[in-house]
């Protein structure tokens, strides 16, 4: 293949590419700008308080990450040939295990299915997960280190400005529940991506569901235009 050909089919490619990304993008402007429209038809006063995108971003506060080490586990033998291990088949079935660097706990089920958490970065927690493997492969266990994931992250930010919890829970019925009795919070079900926020009336938020970084932002920043049409004022 000459080099002329393959320049042409490297530009190709990069158009391609570029096209790619920019369809992506105008889709989600759209679809945010959309977003913002309606709010700003159903509820003029949030025209004064824009700039519609968020103040600040989300600090995720934990993870929980799962492994499997493809054998069932004997976790009464487990708990008492180990110091930093908990098991009481009476309260929880699974078998509780700490360790301090990186600080993390197990819990580790019969089936050889383990869930991890107390780490904030993916790293340090799939490094947590393997020193657990590694503990249990000191115990003569044969086990092995498979199917890594992370699959629920936990985080919190605050939107800076009060809310009507009360009038947004009228207006959201399918997606929110509230019941100030019970809980001060108001819990918001985001579907797309699958996220829970925990709002509060001072605007600092809660949230769980999403498994990546990029699944907190673009849920937050789905959330952040409807706050802001119940801002208090």
């Amino acid at each position: 293949m000459s080099n002329q050909q393959e320049n042409d089919e490297q530009t190709q490619t990069n158009n391609t590419t570029t096209e790619t990304t920019e369809i992506t993008e105008t889709t989600e402007t759209t679809e945010t700008t959309e977003i913002t429209e309606t709010l700003i038809e159903n509820h003029p006063e949030i025209q004064f308080v824009l700039p519609i995108k968020p103040p600040n971003r989300p600090r995720i506060s934990n993870m929980v990450a799962t492994f499997d080490v493809k054998t069932r586990l004997n976790l009464k033998e487990i708990s008492l040939r180990l110091r930093n291990a908990e098991y009481n088949p009476k309260r929880a079935n699974p078998l509780i295990m700490r360790i301090r660097e990186p600080k993390a706990t197990a819990l580790v089920h019969g089936c050889g299915k383990i869930v991890v958490s107390g780490q904030r970065d993916t790293d340090r927690a799939r490094l947590a997960s393997r020193k657990f493997a590694k503990i249990l492969k000191k115990l003569d266990v044969k086990v092995r280190f498979t199917e890594f994931k992370i699959v629920n992250l936990f985080a919190h930010c605050s939107v800076h400005f009060p809310i009507n919890l009360e009038t947004l829970a009228n207006s959201h019925r399918s997606f929110s529940a509230y019941e100030p009795d019970l809980f001060a919070g108001l819990i918001y079900r985001l579907l797309n991506p699958s996220m829970v926020f925990i709002i509060f009336v001072t605007g600092k938020l809660l949230m769980s569901g999403a498994k990546t970084r990029e699944e907190i932002d673009k849920g937050f920043q789905k959330l952040y235009p409807v706050l802001l049409a119940f801002r208090k004022i």
